[in-house]
């Protein structure tokens, strides 16, 4: 019963990341095309946004992939 419990929270954390991925992106392209209609310059900060918000991504999912990179070296190390 156990085994359940950690595959729906293992679920439900990857979720999460997908949530956060997409929230990082729409986030800053609209912040992008926010300065872009506020500026008047129209591509370049959409894509400024764009890539500050891949960028965001990247690091927050590096960070919450961290606990599953951990959980299966210790698993390792203990010869399970």
């Amino acid at each position: 019963m156990w085994w359940t419990v950690n595959r729906w929270a293992s679920a439900f954390r990857l979720f999460g990341i997908g949530f956060f991925i997409v929230g990082c992106l729409i986030m800053g392209v609209l912040l992008g095309v926010w300065l872009d209609e506020l500026v008047g310059v129209k591509p370049l900060f959409t894509f400024l946004g764009l890539a500050v918000g891949l960028a965001a991504a990247s690091f927050g999912v590096y960070r919450m992939i961290l606990p599953f990179l951990g959980e299966g070296r210790r698993g390792r190390e203990k010869g399970e």
